[in-house]
């Protein structure tokens, strides 16, 4: 049965491959492990986001990445109220904590990925690439500049966008 997602969501058995691949060709396999847990998304914003943070601790997790618009749907929250949320627990109330992240882009002087918390470059110095560009790039069958990502998860969304187009 295929997962319900809103437009533009890349399914899950993608996902997973990218994951694979990014943990075969980057990381230690004896640190890591991956598990799943068979949910489809709500798309419930702020509530939905603290139901993330709460499996995550059920499984041992100790951080949540939650990035702008996280579980959202179009413009019904505002672009950060996910994070927000998290503002009126008191500590220790759910232990997965959030890691509040903002847009992100390669900082060509920092030598890595960054956001305005841990960059203060100028910004003629960023690689920024918005996510609509990004999957043109993959519909053309383009890899978006190495700096976006690694090399090996980018050659599967291209797969991925162009087996769309040629749908």
């Amino acid at each position: 049965m295929q997962a319900k997602l809103k437009k533009g969501d890349i399914p899950a058995e993608v996902r997973f491959e990218c994951y694979k691949a990014h943990m075969e060709n980057y990381f230690n396999p004896k640190t890591i492990e991956m598990r799943v847990y068979p949910m489809e998304m709500r798309y419930a914003g702020p509530k939905e986001a603290i139901l993330h943070a709460i499996f995550r601790q059920n499984f041992g997790c100790s951080h949540l990445l939650v990035g702008r618009d996280h579980a959202g749907v179009g413009s019904y929250y505002t672009a950060y109220q996910a994070q927000e949320i998290f503002n009126e627990f008191k500590p220790g109330e759910i232990l997965c904590q959030p890691i509040k992240v903002t847009s992100s882009y390669y900082c060509k002087r920092c030598d890595g990925m960054a956001t305005d918390k841990t960059c203060a470059h100028d910004p003629s110095e960023r690689v920024n690439i918005s996510g609509t560009k990004v999957r043109e790039m993959f519909g053309r069958g383009e890899l978006p500049p190495l700096e976006f990502g690694r090399k090996e998860v980018l050659e599967i969304l291209t797969r991925y966008y162009q087996s769309l187009d040629s749908k």
